[in-house]
């Protein structure tokens, strides 16, 4: 980057910052004392931010409002786990109603019995459940677990991966090893199969993400997934598969990216929206490691293959290429109904 270039986006944060200030003062003022009461202001890191976090009186549907009137766009839902957006008129009267017969006890309920034998009934490579309040609890339940089984004290997870704020996980997620936390590159099977023939008889665990989320959005390869495992389960490590992003969380990931860059360049947005989804379709249905064919190998008949698996996608991915090429030719045939 040129001086100038540099100058000019240095300009620019300062007006940025200026305009923050000036347009949120009551946050501004709302962090100040949350920072006596609070550490560091916050009860959740990561919603902090500076020079001081926003501060919000509600939301409703993709739109949030903060205490200063501001309104904004949520491009972030929580993290992809408010997909449904925000004060979804079924769950605040799913919530509104059952808040009226209490809302804690010791003990079991119906609703979490039913929604159990849902996914059971509906992911054949789910067995049980065990329902938790956040992604941090399930990942220390998940380790404590393999503690309890291996008699062992490490775990081995990817670089710059994340399974919770758990210490031995934040460890991993900032790229620093620990004393029982194990490294090695997402992707990389030959630096997972180093690191677990060298300390297999010391892990418990190993942590994986299928797409690697916080460390740049990365879809795991199915050779590279099935490889950990084939290591993990020769020296008697159990395998765990976490914070699970689908399309329509990479979808929220990446739209806030491109689209203004489409609109930018001068793409017409629906198009260029039809083009993304057809995109994505194609991507889950690509051999070896497209989502879409573990979904169909869990519901094909016993003792179907993957590489049958592999050819019957084929003909999809072929029309879905068709498809693109038609609309790149002909991009009003993508507009012709919103015309």
């Amino acid at each position: 980057m040129s001086s100038q270039a540099a100058r000019a986006v240095v300009l620019d944060t300062e007006q940025s910052l200026r305009t923050y200030s000036r347009k949120t003062r009551k946050s501004a003022a709302a962090h100040v004392r949350a920072d006596n009461l609070l550490p560091g202001g916050t009860s959740r890191q990561a919603g902090y931010w500076a020079p001081y976090p926003l501060t919000f009186k509600r939301a409703e549907g993709p739109f949030l409002w903060d205490i200063d009137g501001n309104r904004y766009f949520d491009l972030i839902n929580n993290y992809t786990a408010m997909v449904h957006g925000h004060s979804y008129p079924p769950i605040v009267e799913a919530a509104r109603r059952h808040a009226g017969r209490g809302t804690g006890w010791v003990g079991g309920n119906f609703e979490q019995l039913e929604l159990a034998e849902e996914i059971v009934g509906r992911v054949a490579a789910v067995e049980q459940v065990r329902f938790t309040n956040s992604g941090t609890e399930a990942g220390a339940l998940a380790f404590n677990i393999a503690r309890k089984l291996t008699g062992r004290e490490k775990l081995l997870m990817a670089r710059y991966g994340y399974h919770g704020s758990l210490l031995e996980f934040e460890t991993g997620s900032f790229g620093r090893e620990g004393s029982v936390t194990l490294l090695a590159d997402y992707n990389d099977l030959a630096a997972f199969e180093r690191v677990i023939e060298e300390h297999g008889n010391e892990i418990a665990a190993v942590f994986l993400e299928p797409v690697l989320g916080s460390g740049g959005v990365v879809s795991g390869d199915a050779l590279f997934l099935h490889g950990v495992q084939a290591a993990a389960r020769q020296v008697g490590a159990l395998l765990v598969l976490g914070m699970f992003m689908d399309q329509l969380s990479m979808m929220l990931l990446t739209v806030p990216i491109f689209f203004p860059l489409a609109i930018q360049f001068g793409f017409d947005p629906v198009w260029f929206a039809v083009i993304v989804l057809l995109g994505l379709e194609i991507s889950l249905t690509t051999p070896p490691f497209g989502l879409l064919l573990f979904v169909m190998k869990g519901v094909a008949p016993p003792g179907t293959g993957m590489r049958t698996i592999y050819l019957a996608a084929i003909p999809f991915m072929a029309c879905g290429f068709g498809l693109v090429l038609l609309l790149v030719a002909f991009p009003d045939i993508a507009l012709v109904l919103v015309r």
